[in-house]
């Protein structure tokens, strides 16, 4: 009997702490939806000059650093934001019909309101934005990321409706 504890003892003594710890955790249960992305503070970054100058309704905005800028109401039809930087911004009531967003970084982005019919969004960053009656009808969308995006009442390319959807 004393043999027989002394070997179940040394056993006990021998074994691996990580299998212990291994045979204390309870099961884990595999996760079948991922979890939201939980974005990231607000950063408000902008250019005092390119802000005045989006503002102001100054067409030529090409590379313009708008970082965390709320623009509301804004008439950019036509206007060049290729390069530009719009993360975090807050877009309500903007007009950015034939555009040309290409490669503008828009990550993070609150859209409501916006017209982007027309508009040129190749290469543009969209990802974790959230977009609200948004029109798309018509825009140029190739190479564009739209990965974790969240629209409500958007208008699509095709002119199909997006509603409370998620990328």
């Amino acid at each position: 009997m004393k043999i027989r504890l002394f070997v179940l003892l040394l056993g006990l003594a021998l074994m691996p702490l990580a299998a212990l710890q291994a045979q204390a955790q309870p099961p884990t249960r595999p996760q079948t939806q991922q979890p939201k992305q939980q974005k990231p503070p607000k950063q408000i970054l902008y250019n005092a000059e390119d802000y005045n100058r989006a503002i102001s309704g100054d067409k030529n905005l090409s590379g313009a650093n708008l970082q965390g800028a709320e623009l509301e109401g804004l008439n950019l039809q036509n206007a060049d934001l290729s390069n530009a930087n719009l993360m975090d911004v807050e877009l309500d009531d903007v007009n950015l019909r034939d555009a040309n967003l290409n490669g503008a970084n828009l990550q993070y982005a609150e859209m409501e309101n916006v017209d982007l019919q027309g508009a040129n969004l190749s290469r543009a960053n969209f990802q974790g934005a959230e977009i609200e009656k948004t029109n798309f009808n018509g825009a140029n969308i190739s190479g564009a990321d739209f990965s974790g995006v969240e629209f409500e009442d958007t208008i699509w390319i095709d002119g199909s409706t997006k509603t409370k959807e998620q990328t």
